[in-house]
């Protein structure tokens, strides 16, 4: 507790100051530390897209632009469709939205209506497929370019 001492009139409040816990400390500086450590790969992203491709593969690299260049950026939104990639990226996420809203409240009805046989092995499948990543199940053996090449003219919406 603060003891009060008076000094004249006017009381003064002293404290009694223990050690400093070094356990909070430690913890934000290993925090501290651990952010900049993932912030540290977007930066170099976003440095490095204001360099030239020489300057990029430039052996030992530059964490800095030797001479900056903000045209990269325009001549990236000139040559690469955005408008498409921001379409594209709509008709999927409000497909798989839609479909997981219908076909997850006809499920959750069902399961919770109606027992059948079998109603807790599929509702633990279905909890399972919910609970687990998805890119794990999609992880292919070979490398991704070879896929893509299979599919075959017409799998995207711009007929590419």
């Amino acid at each position: 507790m603060a003891e009060i001492a008076t000094a004249g009139s006017v009381p003064v409040a002293r404290s009694r100051r223990g050690p400093v816990p070094t356990g909070p400390l430690l913890i934000n500086l290993l925090l501290i530390g651990g952010s900049v450590l993932m912030l540290l790969p977007f930066v170099w992203m976003i440095l490095s897209s204001f360099k030239t491709q020489f300057e990029i593969l430039m052996n030992p690299p530059t964490f800095l632009p030797l001479e900056w260049h903000p045209e990269n950026y325009i001549t990236a939104w000139n040559t690469a469709p955005f408008g498409r990639f921001y379409m594209n990226s709509l008709i999927v996420a409000l497909t798989t939205t839609l479909s997981a809203l219908l076909f997850g409240t006809m499920a959750g009805f069902g399961f919770s209506k109606h027992r059948f046989w079998g109603d807790r092995f599929f509702f633990v499948c279905i909890l399972t497929n919910m609970m687990s990543s998805c890119c794990r199940w999609s992880a292919r053996p070979w490398p991704p370019w070879r896929s893509s090449a299979s599919c075959g003219p017409g799998t995207t919406s711009s007929g590419r």
